[in-house]
Formats: structure tokens, sequence, C-alpha cells
């Protein structure tokens, strides 16, 4: 029998960069490391607990990150630093992928 060598490991990975991605994989990754970031610029660690929502937004071509919050405090914070928020977002992506950070 005459066997067909499989493809390196590295070949195979390389399908899977933030740029070739399909854009629904690169909206379950925002929405998995968007938490993690947040914590990061804000330094809190209750912070998730007022967060009732979350979801993206928008066409694929220029999705939005909406996050709801049941406390002005955790509102008017977040609304200040949504820029920083969309910024360490794609930069953890890898990618330029959020437009805008929404927070109600």
């Amino acid at each position: 029998m005459n066997w067909k060598k499989p493809p390196h490991i590295s070949e195979l990975l390389s399908d899977f960069t933030p740029e070739k991605m399909s854009p629904g994989l690169r909206r379950g990754m925002v929405l998995r490391v968007y938490k993690p970031v947040i914590k990061k610029l804000i330094g809190r660690q209750d912070f998730a607990e007022h967060i009732t929502k979350e979801y993206l937004t928008g066409e694929y071509t220029s999705p939005a990150l909406v996050i709801i919050t049941d406390q002005s405090a955790w509102k008017y914070q977040l609304h200040l630093n949504r820029n920083r928020i969309r910024d360490a977002i794609n930069e953890r992506l890898g990618i330029n992928f959020i437009k805008k950070v929404i927070i109600k």
C-alpha cells in the first residue's frame, strides 16, 4: 500500500489565524475574551456579576460589542473605558474586528 504523508501540524494550524477565521468564530472569540480584558483594565474581580447580558450586533464587517449592566456606576465606568476595551479586545484577538463598544 502507498500511504500519503499527513500534513505537518504547523500547516494545519496556519488555517486558524484570526485573519482566516470565519466571522462566526471571531464573534465567539470576542465573547470569550472580553471579560478577562475588562477585568485587567478596570482591576475589579466582581464586575462580572453586574453585567446582565452581552452580545454582538451589527454586520460581520463592523460588529459592535453590546454590554448591558444593571448598575449606573458600572455603566459609567465601562462607558468611560469603552475605547480602551475595544482596543484591548482587538489586540488580544490579533485583528481589528470590534469597531465599537456599546454600554446600556
